[in-house]
């Protein structure tokens, strides 16, 4: 299992996912990579890519969310990362790019589908999740293309 470069796929993400021994990289085209590092790895790898700050990203998003935990991480223009619960032990928690989820399915389960005919299951209830993605596309209104973030 190699490293994959982070510069490399940033335009074509669709999810980080956790997988038992190794973290999955799903792009947008429906092609999956692994690595063999953790998802908190990843995503300070792709924040140093896009030269952006966590620690001040995080203050600023959590002050318009008046939130602390799960906050959206917009990186690029077009990255906007959701953290989900995607896996059901291990490490849980996985991002998904705002901007390649296509259509959400079912009434009660909480499956949506990405670009590239990719199926996800959250482990969160269909109202909680709906809070999400409505966090992330409020953050992407307000931060829009001014941000020193996008």
């Amino acid at each position: 299992m190699d490293k994959v470069p982070m510069g490399s796929i940033t335009s074509r993400l669709a999810a980080l996912r956790p997988a038992p021994r190794c973290s999955e990289i799903i792009l947008s085209d429906g092609n999956v990579l692994e690595d063999c590092r953790r998802i908190r790895w990843l995503v300070t790898a792709l924040a140093r890519h896009h030269a952006v700050d966590l620690v001040a990203m995080r203050q600023r998003c959590g002050q318009l969310l008046n939130a602390r935990n799960y906050l959206p991480l917009p990186l690029a223009p077009d990255l906007l990362l959701v953290p989900l619960p995607l896996a059901g032990s291990g490490e849980k928690l996985g991002y998904v790019n705002f901007h390649c989820i296509e259509n959400k399915e079912g009434d009660r389960d909480s499956r949506f589908e990405l670009t590239g005919d990719t199926v996800l299951e959250c482990f969160l209830s269909r109202a909680t999740l709906e809070r999400r993605l409505l966090a992330a596309r409020y953050v992407a209104m307000c931060l829009g293309n001014s941000s020193p973030f996008l």
